[in-house]
């Protein structure tokens, strides 16, 4: 068998240049709809919950001046009813996380040469894994530090299998996971 090569050296460099940009170029496309779709789910979860803090506020009220004019055993049943509703609403704004500034922030890390295939954090289990490929092992090696340096990411674990090839690497970070938005003020 006979293989004939009948393209030119740099007409085959350009080929493969302009293969690597497409794929970058959808890799690209991918991240940005993803991003798109968790800042529209971001603001609908907002919208949500500024309805529930407004439908609690008018519930207050009207057990405020249901209180002025109930009787002691009805002001106890009035009183329960809005601390559970208050706590009702404290626990939907003690599980809100920003995922769109976590996003942000992991997608300002992301440079070129990288390509991510998959991103999860779980704040429960305060964990995290990010999957894709890098051109090259120095590329994972400056995107795994530029990933240390995040306040929330910490004790980033890089399998050894992520560093056997120089060229093309198939890679799998993990760590911890600390979610940034449970100190701050939800909502």
């Amino acid at each position: 068998m006979i293989i004939l090569n009948l393209l030119s050296p740099e007409k085959r460099k350009q080929l493969t240049m302009e293969v690597r940009f497409s794929r970058l170029k959808k890799s690209l496309l991918v991240i940005a709809i993803c991003c798109l779709v968790a800042i529209i789910i971001t603001i609908g979860t907002r919208f949500w919950l500024s309805d529930e803090l407004k439908k609690l506020n008018n519930d207050i009220d009207e057990a405020k001046q249901s209180l002025t004019s109930a009787s002691d055993d009805n002001r106890d049943e009035i009183i329960n009813k809005i601390n559970d509703k208050i706590l009702y609403l404290s626990n939907i704004q003690s599980g809100y996380t920003k995922w769109s500034e976590i996003l942000a922030q992991v997608g300002m890390t992301v440079s070129d040469n990288i390509q991510l295939k998959n991103m999860q954090f779980d704040s429960q289990a305060q964990v995290f894994k990010i999957e894709g490929y890098a051109m090259t092992r120095d590329d994972l090696l400056a995107f795994k530090n530029s990933l240390e340096e995040l306040p929330f990411l910490s004790q980033i674990a890089s399998p050894i299998s992520n560093l056997i090839k120089k060229e093309d690497v198939s890679f799998t970070l993990s760590g911890v996971f600390i979610n940034p938005n449970t100190s701050d003020e939800n909502i």
